[in-house]
């Protein structure tokens, strides 16, 4: 049972997805979801994301290898996973009340529906409209906006779910590293010692002893196999995609106070999800709370903190070299210091607990985004200029000077209702009055257009078998 009701009868056609993701977004974002009658449940329902919306055609290139990845630059590998599958995994590991639980690409946050504890859930999620959503349907949650390869959470996870993006290429071109096997890498960093890391991947996905040999035996490095299973060919139909081979797999994080289980290509039979956790999670877990104290003794052991920091020190060295020797950006040099050092120097308050702590505090990723940021500004041009502008949903005084700050003036539709003018957009306005107008008027008041009046008095249809004629009636035109 889940936080929100999955609609099983619902069919969302994709020529429809578009444009009601962009009015859910548009609801969220604006605060009006309430105003017109939506309902969390429905956004969780309906909203849908990305995937299988490129607008691309086969035709327009020279080969499928062109196109594939053109769709790849598009969808970036986004297709949530569909409600049944996340309630099925969930189902087959029972998470526990006080398990931290991660998603490293969370999507809309499709899995955190059945877990038993919004404020211990934590990930992260590349596509800011997503994270939006997610956010809004699960308010307790910690989610961050930014990308996997730069997300550094402190809080060790018991369980880390996952739909990673499928075939991205996410390493360098000296070593390419397939998108899952870098979740497999990332998830490793974040789990305990003795976790569960419960995925979705391609059935493709290290499925030869051969050809995937090397990332099988970083695999083993890292992993017990607990067990593996094909999904169905159409798991993901209601994107579009109605053959395409899926796996679920679910491993534990190495411990010298687990058994070992060395990693296989073999399929095991679907079962259902009791069935499953009976018979391969069960087990597993009585052998890690039986071993408990010995395993928490030994992750205090490990030097992946001191991986982290160093590779966080590397990182932010090389960014204040390069500001401070950009003439553009030279005299911002101190600024960029003063971020690393509140960084650096911050101390959680005694009143907080650590939960509350983790929320607000200053992460490493924050630290690099300003930092790029200040960097990313080499190139800009300022101007001593304050104007009214016009965003896709509302109105804001953009401030061209260098150190200026944006006001938002609120959202189209506020402005449209309130009959408030914007200087410069007056007659933008006043379309938007008159389209509101039209579009509040009833069909009873609506006058009928002479030529669809026309066209409904001569439309017709002419029987092949009798010549008979027919044509609309009273009841049909009205219609």
């Amino acid at each position: 049972m889940g936080k929100y009701k999955r609609d099983k009868g619902l069919q969302i056609p994709m020529e429809q997805r578009q444009n009601l993701n962009a009015k859910i977004l548009y609801l969220v974002e604006n605060h009006e979801t309430e105003l017109y009658g939506i309902t969390p449940e429905d956004i969780f329902n309906v909203y849908m994301g990305n995937g299988g919306l490129h607008g691309l055609d086969r035709k327009d290139f020279q080969n499928f290898h062109a196109y594939t990845e053109a769709k790849k630059e598009i969808e970036q590998g986004q297709f949530f996973t569909p409600a049944e599958i996340c309630e099925f995994l969930v189902a087959c590991v029972k998470p526990e009340p006080k398990d931290i639980i991660y998603d490293l690409t969370y999507g809309k946050g499709d899995f955190f529906n059945y877990l038993p504890t919004e404020s211990n859930i934590y990930g992260t999620e590349i596509d800011m409209k997503a994270v939006k959503i997610a956010q809004y349907l699960y308010p307790k949650a910690n989610l961050q906006y930014g990308d996997i390869r730069q997300y550094s959470p402190v809080l060790s996870g018991d369980i880390v779910f996952g739909n990673p993006p499928f075939h991205l290429e996410w390493g360098t071109k000296e070593a390419p590293v397939s998108s899952q096997m870098y979740y497999c890498k990332k998830a490793y960093q974040v789990l305990k010692n003795g976790g569960l890391l419960v995925l979705l991947v391609s059935e493709s996905f290290l499925s030869d002893d051969f050809s995937n040999k090397g990332d099988i035996e970083e695999i083993n490095h890292m992993f017990n196999l607990i067990v593996q299973f094909s999904l169905p060919a159409d798991a993901f139909k209601e994107y579009g995609v109605t053959s395409f081979r899926t796996k679920a797999m679910i491993l534990q994080k190495k411990s010298q106070y687990v058994t070992e289980r060395p990693y296989t290509t073999e399929l095991e039979v679907l079962k259902r999800p009791q069935e499953i956790y009976q018979t391969y999670v069960l087990p597993v877990l009585q052998e890690r709370r039986k071993n408990a104290a010995n395993i928490y003794f030994e992750c205090q052991n490990t030097d992946l903190e001191a991986k982290q920091k160093q590779v966080f020190q590397e990182k932010t060295v090389k960014l204040l070299f390069d500001i401070k020797r950009n003439r553009n950006i030279a005299h911002k040099a101190g600024l960029a210091e003063a971020i690393l050092r509140k960084y650096l120097k911050q101390t959680k308050p005694e009143e907080l607990s650590w939960q509350e702590w983790e929320k607000i505090k200053i992460q490493p990723e924050d630290v690099l985004r300003k930092l790029k940021g200040i960097l990313s500004s080499a190139n800009k041009t300022y101007r001593n200029e304050i104007r009214i502008v016009k965003t896709t949903y509302g109105f804001k005084e953009k401030d061209y000077r260098e150190n200026g700050t944006d006001m938002n003036l609120g959202s189209i539709n506020s402005f449209v209702l309130s009959k408030r003018e914007v200087p410069g957009f007056e007659q933008f306005l006043k379309k938007k009055r008159r389209e509101f107008a039209l579009q509040e008027t009833s069909f009873e008041k609506m006058k009928q257009d002479d030529k669809i009046a026309e066209y409904l008095e001569n439309w017709h249809v002419t029987s092949q078998m009798t010549g008979e004629v027919k044509y609309l009636n009273a009841v049909q035109k009205k219609k």
